[in-house]
């Protein structure tokens, strides 16, 4: 069974942009492959080594395809991931060797942790996999589609699964897609019924739900609020030990996740064998243990050291990607204060990328106004003293009010470029902040 086959081996699991190596295993009659980013064609690869530097662009989510093409021309085989957008901890991929009579699998872990098994089948029946995450697959009848199963564990507890549809000369991944996105429900307009109220390219886009599910903010703020007197002292002496739990609450259905802005590497897994850069985080923190001034001003010491380079640009883009996972009402917040920020983005790109996403930004000043930063952050909230972090958690909370999650049969390129008829008194996107 000579099946044609094509396998991403660099996996990008977290934020890329610009030029960046890209290398696949090919397998089969493939005379030549491109490497499209977004629909356009970026590399060709007329031989191998598969591989090559390929210009992503700026930070923007976009679809990855390779396209293999035989001697004459004509498309036999096709790969494609999603770049910055949400991913899983840990991928693999299938790949088809010796003339389809063995399959492999390459993984990659975002934080390095290693395979401790894997599991493979060809049909409902179990194959033996080698050390190397090989399998020999059985003769198997090329006129008739067959199912290959794979599952890994990470010694981390991660599983991550895949199935792979075999038939002739073809492979393809298998799975259905249902992807939420956030619209907003306009003032004093009730939604209408769903049905005829989305389109993609001029093609109506089925609709699963429309719901107000629980909200979670993204908090990007210093750790250390009680050192940090010159930015904190106005909160940090306004805070009133009995009561400061109770002092702007969120509310029952709204959590707050805090991304600290400072960087952590991990050496990476898989076949590109690289690393990644990720912010630790809190974990959910539910909306009636605390309201917004007690968030502010507890300290997470224990989590990093005072002197390590700020990159708030940086967590608030990785913020807005943490964001869009699953299907939760968002809002990103950004505090701000007189710490430099070391980031490898600027501003303004991270705004475009969050806007793209649909996931509103807010940027709070504890250092009092900040015209200085319209050109880079936008309008920024002073929130220097108890009244107007009130009053900024108030503009806050009627953006998470009124957004809502619809749930589309459509692929997520797809259906972040999803319209929303107006009749319909929903609108797409993020909702822009009002002052």
């Amino acid at each position: 069974m000579a099946s044609a086959q094509i396998v991403f081996l660099t996996l990008f699991l977290g934020l890329t942009s610009g030029l960046q190596p890209v290398e696949l295993h090919v397998e089969g009659p493939v005379q030549s492959v491109r490497i499209l980013v977004g629909g356009h064609e970026a590399a060709k690869l007329d031989g191998p080594p598969w591989r090559a530097r390929v210009d992503f662009g700026p930070l923007a989510p976009a679809e990855l395809t390779a396209v293999a093409y035989d001697a004459a021309g004509t498309e036999i085989a096709r790969a494609s991931q999603l770049l910055n957008l949400p991913r899983p901890t840990a991928e693999f991929e299938i790949g088809l060797e010796r003339d389809g009579t063995a399959a492999v699998l390459h993984w990659h872990h975002l934080m390095g942790s290693k395979p401790r098994q894997a599991t493979m089948s060809v049909d409902g029946s179990p194959l033996a996999v080698d050390s190397d995450w090989r399998a020999t697959l059985p003769k198997l009848d090329p006129l008739m589609p067959h199912v290959l199963s794979a599952e890994m564990r990470f010694a981390d507890g991660f599983v991550a699964r895949k199935e792979m549809v075999i038939q002739g000369l073809r492979s393809d991944s298998t799975g259905t897609e249902l992807t939420p996105v956030m619209l907003w429900q306009k003032a004093n307009e009730k939604a209408a019924d769903p049905a005829g109220c989305f389109t993609a390219a001029g093609r109506a886009v089925h609709v699963s739900a429309i719901e107000k599910s629980p909200a979670r903010i993204f908090l990007v703020q210093e750790p250390f609020p009680g050192k940090a007197i010159d930015t904190y002292h106005v909160l940090w002496s306004e805070r009133q030990p009995g009561g400061i739990r109770d002092r702007d609450p969120l509310g029952r259905d709204t959590s707050a996740r805090i991304q600290w802005p400072i960087a952590r590497n991990f050496g990476g897994g898989g076949a590109d064998a690289g690393s990644s850069t990720l912010f630790p985080r809190s974990p959910d923190l539910p909306g009636n243990r605390g309201g917004m001034l007690w968030l502010l001003t507890r300290s997470f010491e224990d989590r990093t050291r005072i002197d390590d380079p700020r990159r708030f640009a940086d967590a608030v883009a990785v913020a807005g990607l943490n964001a869009t996972a699953g299907g939760f009402r968002r809002a990103v917040v950004l505090v701000l204060g007189d710490r430099r920020d070391t980031s490898h983005y600027d501003p303004r790109s991270v705004r475009q990328y969050l806007d793209s996403l649909g996931v509103p930004l807010f940027v709070w000043s504890l250092t009092g106004a900040r015209p200085d930063l319209a050109g880079s952050w936008g309008a920024v909230d002073d929130i220097s003293t108890t009244g107007k972090l009130r009053e900024a958690t108030r503009r806050l909370q009627q953006v998470l009010d009124s957004e809502r999650v619809v749930w589309l049969a459509a692929d997520p390129i797809t259906a972040l470029h999803v319209q929303a008829d107006e009749r319909c008194g929903v609108a797409m996107g993020a909702v822009q902040p009002t002052r």
